[in-house]
């Protein structure tokens, strides 16, 4: 044994034979749980700087749209914003022919049901269906 066990308290060797008694036991990690964790602070990370990015955008137009408000006039007073509003009216004449809708459109359906009523709608155009059997298959 080593000098340095001859120095011990009655009370540091029975902690030394009490930890000697205890073993360690293995350790079970669940990896869906650990990448679930991990991809909970990949994205809490995510979301902090996308947040931080809106909330400085958010600031600078902000200042944009109060800085004309907030500038002086040279004489130390405030001026005020002015906003000329200028009225211009833009004619356009469109010559281009637009095709009628197919006849088989929602809206063109919607038409000739309030027209003509539910006899105006055309025949259904199913097709054909033959009856098969599991033998027929084989």
């Amino acid at each position: 044994m080593c000098e340095s066990e001859d120095d011990l308290t009655p009370a540091d060797r029975e902690l030394e034979t009490a930890l000697r008694s205890v073993a360690p036991t293995g350790a079970t990690i669940d990896p869906v749980a650990a990448a679930f964790s991990a991809g909970q602070v990949a994205a809490r990370t995510d979301v902090r700087r996308w947040r931080a990015a809106a909330m400085i955008l958010l600031v600078v137009s902000a200042a944009s749209w109060l800085r004309p408000a907030l500038q002086d006039r040279g004489d130390g007073g405030p001026r005020e914003a002015s906003i000329e509003m200028k009225s211009t009216t833009l004619v356009v004449a469109d010559r281009s022919v637009t095709p009628p809708f197919a006849p088989q459109t929602i809206l063109m359906l919607q038409q000739a049901v309030n027209d003509r009523g539910l006899s105006a709608l055309p025949a259904s155009e199913l097709p054909t269906v033959r009856a098969t059997r599991a033998a027929d298959a084989l």
